[in-house]
């Protein structure tokens, strides 16, 4: 009973985590963007989740913990889980993916994805799901989420080469990203 109760406590924290770092926008009836963007406070709620799905005990935890944030690489890259969704109408064909998705930051400083999978550049019938990489260090070589970032944004830009919405844009915020370590939590 405990551990379905922990198991349904860590499900709601990691939906209501989860929601707060997803940001959406829909054009019209042809296509929708979704990004997550994976920050500290929604991988400690993925690895508690898994812990309690997995029955993993503090040290397995600790060292999945560790494992995830190495493999999925956070420590190197902000990374956003996008999904680009052809809802109504002709495919879409994104052109220049990698010129025309971008970060920006609250000072303006434009930062291009470093890794993405190729199926965005194909395209897209139905859906594409994949993780963008973005450089965790800006220009001058600061991180470019610290505690002085107000916001953070996504953006893609000529998805569709049908005539309608060739110009559409797509922006997705996240205020406030920063999320100070927590030292409380084995390294």
């Amino acid at each position: 009973f405990i551990s379905l109760a922990s198991k349904s406590d860590t499900d709601k924290i990691y939906s209501q985590t989860e929601k707060k770092w997803t940001q959406s926008q829909t054009v019209g009836d042809a296509f929708s963007v979704k990004a997550v963007f994976w920050n500290p406070e929604l991988v400690q709620a993925w690895v508690a989740k898994y812990g309690a799905e997995n029955l993993l005990s503090l040290e397995e935890q600790t060292a999945y913990h560790r494992d995830f944030i190495q493999r999925e690489r956070f420590q190197r890259y902000l990374v956003f889980d996008v999904t680009i969704d052809k809802l109504k109408g002709p495919a879409l064909f994104p052109i220049n993916f990698n010129k025309n998705t971008y970060l920006t930051d609250d000072k303006g400083n434009k930062y291009y994805p470093l890794e993405y999978p190729r199926e965005f550049d194909d395209k897209i019938f139905d859906k594409v799901t994949g993780k963008i990489y973005f450089n965790r260090i800006g220009k001058d070589n600061q991180p470019i989420v610290n505690p002085e970032t107000k916001k953070i944004t996504l953006h893609f830009s000529h998805l569709s080469i049908e005539p309608s919405y060739v110009a559409q844009k797509i922006e997705l915020t996240w205020k406030d990203p920063y999320i100070p370590p927590d030292y409380t939590q084995a390294s």
